[in-house]
């Protein structure tokens, strides 16, 4: 094998490795920002462990403070209400827009609004925010009167994916 297509070869390989690295980054700092809303809602604090008694060559012993929630149940309900989102009915008029394919700018507004309520839930969406702001955008220039069966179809299928990626959190 010349040493063109090793190289060639070589590059495939380590492209592959990099967008493997790119998508569990993604996947890293999504599941970081779950937990840390999750750990929010549920008002954790770590509590300071404090030495039992301090010696002078430095040597300290620390008692394990557990980490308790009053109420447990209620903070685990309640955290449980918040990330369980109402995602279904902010996508039904759109998806009713969408069905009727006739209101093109009122389509272009609704994923706006719609734009700006995953923002307030977090901008770590931002894949997401791109594509709503990308269809958006396309509806807001469109240059039919009439949604083509294609372009619903489309966005019908983006609006699943959304709502099945912002139901992960």
């Amino acid at each position: 094998m010349p040493d063109s297509e090793k190289r060639d070869e070589l590059k495939k390989i380590l492209r592959k490795a990099v967008s493997a690295l790119g998508d569990i980054s993604d996947k890293i700092d999504d599941v970081t920002s779950v937990l840390s809303k999750a750990l929010t809602l549920a008002e954790y604090k770590e509590k300071a462990i404090i030495p039992e008694e301090i010696v002078e060559t430095r040597k300290e012993s620390y008692e394990p403070v557990p980490i308790t929630f009053e109420k447990k149940e209620e903070r685990v309900a309640e955290v449980s209400r918040v990330v369980a989102r109402p995602i279904n009915s902010k996508f039904k008029t759109l998806e009713s827009l969408i069905s009727e394919g006739t209101h093109i700018k009122s389509m272009a507004s609704e994923l706006d609004g719609i734009k700006d309520w995953v923002m307030g839930l977090s901008p770590t969406f931002s894949p997401i925010l791109y594509q709503i702001d990308q269809w958006s955008r396309k509806l807001k220039n469109y240059p039919y009167e009439k949604l083509s069966d294609q372009d619903g179809g489309e966005l019908m299928y983006s609006i699943h994916d959304w709502k099945v990626k912002l139901s992960k959190v």
